[in-house]
């Protein structure tokens, strides 16, 4: 083949990847101003911005007020009190062990109008927290189940042996509060505390609701004082 030849061939290849390029592009660009089938891109994820593993997901807003039922549940404060708080918590969670001192710091500071009470929520991978949970509920039918609540959480201290020593200090019956310790007479009730929480939307501690207002986590007392000025503030 003549060198003339060559370069002809060469040219013509050139022109030919050109054209065919442009007709794929035209075809490719229609394709994509076609509309998508509804429902497509949410499936595939078209839509949703690249998740960052550094950045949890952020929950949707819980709603502003729920139903809360506390009837049965440990109490302490006025039965009348305009503001009733209930604390979902776990004896072995430190940031449970955070909130008691928000929360010792609001019984102070609101006397005669909280209304303060409590349920279970002990944390599979805590293996304290249930034990420590039956320690709490076993004075509690001693009628001390507040003064247990105020030594594990000021303690941190919930292993067997440390809520045995709880339960002289306060002095309980040592052989009614061991044998429930050990039998797990209230797992029934701590069961149920979990199923309640469930229901409320909760998967983590401490979870509080404040006349049913959620506020979630060990936040500051300025968080509560917030919460508790706006109820007390309602119209009666």
């Amino acid at each position: 083949m003549g060198k003339g030849a060559k370069i002809a061939l060469i040219v013509a290849v050139v022109i030919a990847v050109g054209v065919g390029g442009f007709f794929i592009g035209q075809k490719t660009k229609k394709a994509g101003n076609r509309a998508v089938p509804p429902g497509v891109a949410q499936r595939m994820g078209w839509d949703a911005p690249s998740p960052n593993p550094n950045q949890p997901p952020t929950p949707p807003p819980p709603p502003a007020k729920v139903e809360v039922n506390v009837e049965g549940l440990p109490s302490r404060g006025p039965a009348n009190a305009p503001i009733t708080i209930l604390e979902i918590s776990d004896f072995e969670c430190p940031f449970c062990a955070r909130a008691w001192g928000t929360v010792d710091r609001i019984m102070q500071e609101y006397p005669g109008k909280i209304r303060l009470t409590f349920r279970n929520f002990p944390l599979q991978f805590h293996q304290n927290a249930r034990p420590a949970a039956e320690a709490a509920m076993s004075a509690g039918d001693q009628g001390k189940f507040w003064e247990m609540y105020d030594k594990i959480f000021s303690t941190k201290a919930i292993d067997r042996q440390s809520l045995i020593n709880h339960a002289k200090e306060l002095k309980l019956d040592m052989k009614k509060f061991t044998k429930c310790l050990d039998e797990q007479c209230h797992r029934d009730q701590i069961d149920r505390d979990l199923q309640e929480s469930a229901k409320l939307g909760v998967n983590g501690t401490p979870c509080f609701f404040i006349n049913g207002k959620r506020v979630v986590g060990a936040q500051p007392y300025e968080v509560f004082k917030q919460v508790i000025d706006e109820e007390l503030a309602q119209p009666k």
